[in-house]
């Protein structure tokens, strides 16, 4: 759980914490709470990569495209010196 809170800059609570009135209430998360966000993290994580996967396959794609058509002219060429 340390690493939890580390990701979203909240200090982890003790159970003395949670009872202390020095600690303030506003900078603690519900265990439950924090699971919640951490999934909501991977998650949005996961999808990034996606979406960087998807732009990188069609970036490719293009290239693709260009080098094919620059070689199918080239060809052409050749074959109407002959």
């Amino acid at each position: 759980m340390a690493e939890e809170t580390k990701a979203f800059g909240v200090a982890p609570v003790s159970e003395s914490d949670a009872c202390d009135p020095a600690v303030p209430a506003k900078a603690t998360l519900s265990p439950f709470l924090l699971r919640a966000l951490t999934e909501l993290n991977k998650l949005a994580h996961e999808e990034k990569k996606a979406v960087d996967s998807k732009e990188a396959i069609t970036e490719n794609l293009v290239h693709l495209e260009r080098i094919m058509a620059e070689k199918l002219a080239e060809i052409r060429a050749q074959l109407d010196r002959l």
